[in-house]
């Protein structure tokens, strides 16, 4: 075996290891700089199985997301997030502020609640249907601090209601106003690069 052969196999050999290096140093000098990575890969734990992820994501965690490509989706109308939430500090929306998603949730309890919304609920985010025995029918989002075993507070569009638990005849079971079904439409890919971004927001940058 001549020289040049010796070389190719070693090169060959050591190929692994070489791109395994290189990603981690990309890695850390990321966070040395204090940015982050533009592509990671999610360290999910053993309940990724108990996740509703469908059929046609299935796989999306052993992809590279990349926060800026999930950025840009997120801002291109393709998906609805933005018409309730906002990545902006100060600002304040609707629904939950996504800046401190990653600090609030789990890996898994971002996944889920992109599938099944009305499994957990933010604080203050719980709505509900009231139908009251004189007739009144009541939907909003309930005020846990306001409320208590006596009394049912509600924030309406029209203002707040403060309803008598024991004059209500039918109450909904809590259900989240985000809808199911925001990613249908998005590729493996495309969801890997939307947590991503997701994880990549921090309110103390």
């Amino acid at each position: 075996m001549n020289r040049t052969s010796c070389i190719s196999l070693v090169v060959v050999a050591m190929a692994p290891m070489l791109a395994a290096f290189s990603f981690t140093a990309v890695v850390k000098t990321s966070v040395a700089q204090g940015s982050s990575p533009a592509a990671q890969k999610f360290p999910f734990s053993e309940g990724l199985q108990e996740m509703p992820v469908p059929e046609h994501l299935r796989g999306f965690e052993e992809l590279f997301g990349s926060a800026d490509r999930g950025r840009l989706l997120l801002e291109s109308g393709r998906l609805s997030c933005l018409m309730c939430h906002t990545v902006t500090p100060g600002e304040s929306s609707f629904a939950p502020n996504l800046l401190d998603l990653r600090h609030r949730l789990s890996l898994e309890q971002i996944v889920t609640s992109i599938f099944e919304p009305s499994r957990e609920f933010a604080a203050g985010y719980r709505s509900v249907d009231v139908l009251t025995e004189d007739g009144r029918r009541v939907s909003g989002i309930v005020d846990e601090e306001a409320s208590d075993e006596t009394y049912l507070v509600i924030e309406t569009a029209t203002g707040r209601k403060t309803i008598a638990r024991q004059g209500i005849v039918w109450l909904s079971e809590p259900q989240s106003d985000m809808p199911t079904g925001q990613a249908d439409d998005l590729t493996p890919q495309e969801f890997a690069d939307l947590i991503a971004f997701l994880l990549s927001l921090d309110s103390a940058a």
